[in-house]
Parts: C-alpha cells; structure tokens; sequence
C-alpha cells in the first residue's frame, strides 16, 4: 500500500495566491464600494469629531487599495515601480477625504503613514 506524500514546505507553490488581474480587480471594484459610500455619507462622518477620525481611517483603506490596484497594473504592464505611485494614492485618497471633513484629511495622511511604514516593514521580511 503506497502512503501520499506531503511537499514540504520548501516545495509549495504560490498558486493559492491570487494573480494580479484578479487582485487589481477586487482592489478597484472594493475602492468604489468604499468611495462611493464615503461620498454618500459624508455629512455623517463630518457630524462629529469621532466620525471624522473614522472618515479619515476609511479613507487610508482607500489609499491602500489604490496602491494595491497601482501596484498591481504596474506590475502587469511589466513598469518600473517607483514611489510616484505612493504619492498618487495618496493625493487621490486625501483630495477624497478633503472632500467629507478637514480633520479627515489630516487623519487620513496619518493612518496612511501609519499603513505605509507596515507596508514596507512586511516587504522587506
């Protein structure tokens, strides 16, 4: 009787990862989701100060899904990245936040800081 054997670990495939068309997609299609609902509830977030903190979370959600989406275009197109698309995200997702509440933007450069520094510490691992 034959026993099945594992792969190691040192023999997995990245096949259980999505490849970049399917994650640009699903950057872009969660990106409107996100920014349409922002817009549309933008007098709520800007009822508050708390609101407005979260207003300014959402919109480095925001500003981490377009640097996904960036990312990934990028890399279908085979183009050199550089930290030009980092800068864009970011002005798209503050000009966004601009948008709903003052206090949003300044939150969401801040968390999206916050989002940038753990985003190249898990790059570089």
């Amino acid at each position: 009787m034959a026993v099945a054997s594992r792969p190691s670990s040192s023999t997995k495939t990245r096949s259980h990862l999505p490849g970049l068309g399917s994650s640009a997609f699903l950057s872009f299609f969660i990106a409107c989701i996100l920014l349409s609902g922002l817009q549309l509830y933008k007098e709520y977030f800007a009822s508050s100060e708390i609101l407005a903190t979260a207003g300014g979370f959402l919109n480095a959600v925001l500003f981490l899904l377009l640097l996904t989406l960036i990312g990934n275009v990028e890399e279908a197109l085979k183009v050199k990245t550089s930290w030009i698309e980092v800068g864009v995200a970011l002005v798209l997702a503050c000009c966004n936040a601009a948008s709903i509440h003052a206090a949003c933007v300044t939150t969401c450069f801040l968390f999206s800081c916050g989002i940038l520094y753990e985003l190249n510490k898990v790059s570089q691992a």
